[in-house]
């Protein structure tokens, strides 16, 4: 006899950064609209999707740009200094490749 495991949803940068632009705007299409201003590449709730899934990754500096957003919005949410969170986010982002 087989049981059917629930699924456990695991939280993720992606996940993490849906969750605080929906805090900050409940609409999610203006944070989508964010990144196709800062980027010039338009990206779709699907798309984002793949990534919160781990199915597939954005570019780099997306990544990079999501990463400082939510190391610095929880770092300083959390008491942090500007100058700390800073040195953090240099040690954390990933180089191009």
């Amino acid at each position: 006899m087989s049981a059917n495991k629930p699924k456990i949803e695991r939280p993720n940068i992606f996940k993490t950064w849906r969750k605080m632009k929906t805090q900050q705007d409940p609409i999610f299409a203006n944070a989508l609209r964010e990144l196709k201003e800062r980027f010039g590449t338009e990206y779709t709730h699907s798309r984002y999707r793949e990534w919160e899934e781990g199915t597939r990754l954005p570019q780099t500096e997306v990544f990079n740009y999501i990463l400082y957003g939510v190391l610095n919005y929880y770092l300083a949410k959390n008491g942090m200094v500007d100058r700390k969170i800073s040195q953090i986010i240099k040690n954390c982002t990933l180089n191009n490749i």
